[in-house]
Parts: structure tokens; sequence; C-alpha cells
């Protein structure tokens, strides 16, 4: 029995990280004539690793890094194709998730998400490896 060939991609910037804890920004899983894609968790971090000061930022940030992992994987995508390609998001919130917290993740992600609307889950968390907020997706391209 021949397995699917799991294949990592990283986006320029992530490779420190990569290398430093030996994961992929995403991994591609062949199907029969598409791609199952998972991402890592993404955190607000900017392309020089430090994180976002305010958790808006951290939010939006996490979002493009979990765009660019999906684009890694193809590049030929648009930023409209990612984001319909996601039907799964799981989120995890420092100290929990309440209204607030929820106002803000609704208001950025409709920003990359448009209409789409993907299953999701927000969990609420002790703390993270880094940052306020997580996030990593599921998508099929």
């Amino acid at each position: 029995m021949n397995s699917p060939k799991v294949e990592g991609f990283n986006y320029k910037g992530y490779e420190e990280i990569a290398e430093k804890f030996g994961l992929s920004a995403a991994v591609s899983i062949p199907l029969a004539d598409r791609r199952l894609i998972a991402t890592s968790g993404h955190v607000g971090m900017h392309e020089d690793g430090h994180i976002a000061k305010s958790l808006r930022e951290q939010m939006r940030l996490a979002f493009k890094n979990v765009e660019k992992s999906i684009h890694a994987v193809d590049p030929s995508l648009t930023s409209t194709d990612v984001w319909n390609s996601v039907y799964q998001i799981t989120t995890y919130h420092v100290g929990g998730v309440g209204e607030e917290i929820t106002g803000t993740m609704n208001e950025i992600a409709k920003s990359f998400l448009g209409s789409h609307r993907p299953a999701w889950a927000a969990i609420g968390v002790q703390s993270l490896a880094a940052g306020d907020f997580e996030m990593l997706v599921w998508a099929v391209i």
C-alpha cells in the first residue's frame, strides 16, 4: 500500500521557526484530485520574529500568516481562493473568549473571509507559547 506523501511548506520569515522546532507552516496531503492542507498554529508575529503588541494586530497578523502558509503550498491561489478553501478554523485565546474578543476577531475575520463561513472553534486557554492569540486551519485546494 502506498501512503500519500505528506509535504511540508514554509513562507519567507518562517524558516527559522520551522528549523528550530522541526515543523512546517503548513502540510499538504494529496487526495484524488485535490490536496488537504493543515497549518501549524500561527500567532501574531511579524517577519522579524517579534509579536505584535496589541491583540487586534496579533489577530490580523495570525490571519495573514495562515494565508501565507496556504499560499506557500500553492502560490497560484489568490487571497480569496485561499480563504474559500478553508473549512475549519481553531483559535486559542489567552484568558478566555468574551464579547470584546469575539467582536474584534469577527471584524478581522470578515476582512479575510468575506462571506465564506467555515466551521470555527474558539478556545480559551491559560497561556500560549507566544502572544495572546493563535490560530490553525484545515483547507482543501
